[in-house]
């Protein structure tokens, strides 16, 4: 399952070190690695991790130390997870750039890609979930549809898939929660009607005010909740999901 970011900070405050340097794990990250991994060979082990969530210092469950090097003054994390395992480590940025973890990262350059597209992944998804409510209504803000749009073709990009199904688009819109919606076929319907037929969804405008234009920053993202988390549930533990990605945007 792949959450949204937890904490209050915003994506824009995360600065990745375009210098960091490959270097050979310690005996400590190989154990930690191949202890909770499938496989007891390095290598092999470090591929079966995928990205989760971001977690932000201001976040729950927030310690502050790298599970894999020890650093203990981290301002976020990021939670891995091994699908094979149903284990999670927090890691820095440059353990999962310098030592090669997650499959397809095969060097620095790569590493900070991915780290990066991931980062842009979730402030994407965290706009769609935080649309989708209004979305579910017969008549949509004209501006809010199209940062929905937006945002969502980002999402489906980034995860190499061009014609989504329902159960695809409601777990990237609902995260967990579609589980229990999506037995209402107006929901499915209107999922279809959003991103299938997009000429006939009614749009309105506010008369009489002048709006700027609608951007991602005045999406908020990144709430602090600790009962109602925004996420996502993709390929880790979905069967709506089957693909891998790499590409940068």
């Amino acid at each position: 399952m792949v959450q949204a970011i937890q904490g209050k900070k915003k994506i824009g405050r995360i600065k990745i070190d375009p210098n960091i340097k490959l270097c050979e794990p310690s005996p400590q990250i190989v154990e930690t690695v191949i202890g909770n991994s499938k496989s007891n060979i390095f290598d092999e082990a470090k591929d079966e991790w995928k990205f989760q969530y971001v977690l932000f210092e201001d976040a729950e469950g927030f310690s502050g130390i790298c599970d894999l090097c020890g650093n203990v003054h981290l301002k976020y994390c990021f939670v891995i997870y091994n699908p094979y395992t149903e284990k999670t480590l927090n890691v820095g940025s440059h353990c999962i750039i310098r030592f090669k973890l997650l499959k397809g990262n095969v060097d620095a350059e790569t590493g900070t890609i991915m780290v990066n597209n991931f980062l842009k992944l979730q402030k994407h998804i965290s706009i769609v979930q935080g649309l989708i409510k209004e979305m579910m209504n017969e008549c949509v803000d004209a501006r809010s549809y199209q940062l929905f749009i937006e945002s969502l073709e980002r999402i489906l990009q980034y995860h190499n898939i061009k014609d989504p199904t329902i159960d695809q688009l409601g777990e990237i819109c609902f995260g967990d929660r579609w589980e229990g919606q999506k037995r209402y076929l107006y929901k499915r319907d209107r999922l279809h009607k959003l991103w299938y037929e997009r000429a006939s969804i009614k749009m309105i405008r506010a008369k009489g005010i002048k709006f700027k234009a609608l951007t991602e920053k005045d999406i908020y993202w990144g709430k602090n909740r600790t009962g109602n988390h925004v996420h996502l549930t993709l390929a880790g533990r979905s069967s709506a999901f089957k693909t891998d990605h790499i590409a940068d945007e």
